[in-house]
């Protein structure tokens, strides 16, 4: 538990003090990985589960190697990954900085989860879209990486991203992308609670 809140600790410093690391977050093998898997619901959990599962087994194997040094970098580099898709705090400088108008409201949809769904500019808005945003971008990898290490953090981003953040879902059929979104939405309830 030490390391994974260590692990957790240094993500966020670094994610915050060095924000050139955050081209890591790059799931463009996704795209492709969900055409060959996704024609059925089974498909869309293998997507998310399979690659899950491998990092998975590469934390374990990595877990008693050098006091464990090892699966702490595997682990920073993980939750690198799957942190965000964007840093909340510039999202939200953005947010509070802009001008009236456009540039305000595309300010507010990129603080929000990013769906199609304009937000409009109220405090209950804007509140929930905090609130949301804080959810999906770090509580519930933070949550699903203290209950199973770095394949619990990488479960719950791909699950995310297959969802529909990052414009991954449009290749779905809807009856696959109604059951992605149900699947995110089951892996959020624990951490909103």
């Amino acid at each position: 538990m030490a390391l994974k809140l260590l692990a957790v600790l240094l993500a966020l410093l670094l994610a915050r003090s060095a924000p050139t690391l955050l081209h890591l977050r790059n799931f463009g093998w996704l795209k492709p990985w969900l055409r060959a898997t996704s024609s059925t619901r089974t498909g869309v959990v293998l997507a998310v589960l399979l690659p899950a599962v491998l990092v998975g087994v590469i934390g374990y194997a990595l877990l008693g190697r050098w006091l464990g040094v090892l699966w702490l970098a595997f682990a920073l580099v993980t939750l690198l990954w799957t942190l965000g898709p964007r840093e909340m705090e510039a999202d939200l400088e953005e947010l509070l900085n802009a001008a009236e108008g456009e540039p305000r409201a595309a300010a507010l949809q990129n603080f929000g989860d990013g769906s199609d769904v304009p937000l409009s500019w109220s405090a209950s808005s804007v509140v929930g879209a905090g609130i949301n945003a804080a959810l999906r971008r770090r509580y519930a990898v933070l949550f699903w990486f203290f209950m199973l290490g770095p394949g619990g953090a990488l479960l719950y981003r791909l699950a995310r991203l297959v969802a529909g953040a990052g414009g991954h879902a449009v290749e779905l059929p809807a009856a696959q992308q109604d059951f992605a979104r149900r699947m995110a939405a089951a892996l959020e309830w624990p951490p909103a609670l």
